[in-house]
């Protein structure tokens, strides 16, 4: 047999094994690693936290810890993290926070039931519980926030917020920590509540939040005034972060839907001031138009339809409230019968047979309910109600008289 006829060899090709890479590279590609993740972390707080660009930002890591202390050290680069990011944010610009004219500072609300209601006269931010808010108001149905659970109330404030009043602070060149001739408004406000950070009509115990959704524009010396919808009661965080873990299509979700429609409106609204030269008249009625939209969308949100059943159901509750009582019972009570509501800043006055009427510190009835078993203990004991002091009871019963 010639050496054509014999069979090929079944013998196959030896392949080369790859080289293992040196270890020098693999140790650099880990931290190359490391650090692009840590970057990107970085850059989505400076998004959330409203940072306009991102300088580098130093940190201090430690390595060589155990499980535990791996846990301990992400705590501590998360914190160093988020007040680096922080530090250039401008002040005027700090989500969350009313720009405070007289100190250059952030000023966030002293509790997320709070309304930013204007300025006092050295450029500090003012600030009222909702409900006497809507007291002053006027505001249709304000009695449904004593409900179980709360019937909504919305309502939208004009800017400007004493405009006049600060033009001479603005004129000397008000602005935060190194933002000399920044130029803060608050153009239109949008205030929804009460609600749940789920963003649902809360219960007996739940936390209760009003939101405030306001549209401000900030200007630094001669450059171009940048427009963007500031939330307070509620964190972008909150909002954003918690539709992504809830139902893709429950409350919270479509709130999200219309506060990002409601960005966009911003951003639009920004670019026409820059294009056509608004004037600060039509800028801030197009803001008051741009936040009553909103108020429609989010109460659709926490107002899903209503039958006639429910309706028949909150005619007969309307009947029932023991309205006609108000005065004579407040008239007979002692004064531990008379207590202060710390988040509504309201007096409740307990009267017999379960009633107990709603008042202001100066007197007008807001409105009456039938009290459930244990209640008024429960909320005692949450530091909801309290007592009220002597001085305040006494001067309750004279404008009552």
């Amino acid at each position: 047999m010639s050496a054509e006829d014999a069979p090929a060899s079944r013998e196959r090709p030896r392949r080369e094994r790859p080289k293992p890479p040196r270890p020098e590279r693999t140790a650099a590609q880990k931290i190359r690693h490391a650090l692009r993740l840590l970057n990107e972390v970085a850059e989505e707080r400076a998004a959330a936290l409203g940072a306009p660009g991102l300088a580098p930002l130093p940190l201090t890591l430690e390595v060589g810890h155990d499980r535990e202390g791996l846990a301990a050290q992400e705590e501590r680069v998360a914190r160093q993290l988020h007040a680096r990011v922080l530090s250039q944010v401008p002040m005027s610009w700090r989500r969350g926070a009313v720009y405070c004219l007289h100190t250059r500072a952030a000023v966030y609300p002293p509790s997320p039931q709070h309304v930013f209601v204007g300025y006092d006269l050295l450029g500090r931010p003012q600030w009222r519980a909702l409900l006497p808010l809507c007291l002053e108001r006027g505001v249709e149905g304000v009695e449904g926030l004593y409900d179980d659970p709360p019937r909504p109330v919305a309502l939208t404030l004009a800017g400007p917020f004493d405009e006049r009043v600060l033009e001479g602070l603005r004129a000397g060149g008000a602005g935060g920590a190194g933002e000399e001739g920044v130029r803060y408004e608050v153009l239109a406000q949008l205030v929804v509540g009460f609600l749940t950070p789920r963003f649902e009509l809360p219960g007996a115990d739940d936390e209760r939040r009003a939101l405030s959704a306001q549209v401000l524009r900030a200007q630094r010396g001669e450059g171009d005034a940048q427009l963007r919808l500031n939330l307070l009661g509620v964190t972008e965080e909150e909002l954003f972060d918690g539709a992504e873990r809830l139902a893709p299509r429950g409350p919270l979700a479509q709130a999200q839907a219309c506060v990002r429609q409601a960005q966009r409106r911003v951003q639009t609204l920004e670019g026409e001031q820059r294009r056509a030269a608004l004037t600060a008249e039509e800028l801030a009625a197009r803001a008051l138009r741009l936040v009553e939209w909103l108020r429609g969308a989010l109460l659709q949100v926490l107002r899903p339809a209503e039958g006639r059943t429910r309706h028949a159901q909150r005619r007969h509750e309307e009947m029932e409230r023991p309205t006609s009582h108000a005065r004579q019972d407040a008239a007979r009570a002692g004064d531990d019968r008379l207590l202060f509501d710390a988040h509504q800043e309201t007096v409740v006055v307990i009267g017999p047979k379960a009633r107990a009427h709603v008042f202001t510190e100066e007197g007008a009835h807001v409105t009456s309910l039938r009290l459930g078993v244990g209640e008024v203990e429960r909320k005692v004991a949450q530091g909801r109600w309290r007592p009220l002091d002597p001085a305040r009871a006494a001067r309750l019963r004279a404008r009552l008289s």
